[in-house]
């Protein structure tokens, strides 16, 4: 769910918070924005997010890695570390159950799913993502067993 979703969704759980399962994502507080391109900076946007919404945890947390605005290789480095060390954080505090991202970089996406198993339960991308040919059978579908961009492993936890 994205911002808007997340403040009316949350009140709404009450007394029944166990019974659904709830993705999150706020890009306004992501590495989109320049300013949460840093762990601590992610983590208080979410823990703000979470205060809004009268939540204490959510089963997903989806950072949106950023489509423009990363003008060289160090500031993509620098959204890599701030991400996976904030995703890790929130997991390690209880307040995301799992964790993961969403892109539009495929060879991105793979190069962190390789690089952090343990932080990207979960990617998002569109399948059609650089391309414009729609996948004809699951393992056309690059980069491992991604089906609608979700790893199964996460989701039959």
């Amino acid at each position: 769910m994205a911002a808007p979703e997340v403040l009316v969704y949350g009140p709404l759980l009450k007394g029944r918070r166990d019974k659904i399962y709830f993705g999150y994502a706020w890009w306004q507080k992501e590495p989109r924005i320049p300013q949460y391109r840093n762990a601590n900076a992610l983590l208080q946007g979410l823990e703000e997010n979470l205060k809004a919404s009268q939540l204490d945890y959510v089963d997903l947390w989806r950072i949106a890695l950023p489509m423009e605005g990363v003008p060289d290789l160090s500031e993509l480095e620098r959204v890599e570390e701030a991400t996976i060390a904030g995703l890790a954080k929130a997991k390690q505090q209880g307040k995301a159950r799992f964790t993961g991202v969403s892109s539009h970089n495929r060879v991105w996406l793979k190069s962190l799913i390789e690089a952090y198993p343990k932080q990207i339960e979960v990617a998002i991308f569109p399948y059609t993502a650089n391309s414009k040919e729609l996948p004809t059978t699951a393992s056309s579908i690059p980069y491992g067993r991604m089906t609608w961009g979700v790893r199964h492993q996460a989701i039959r936890r």
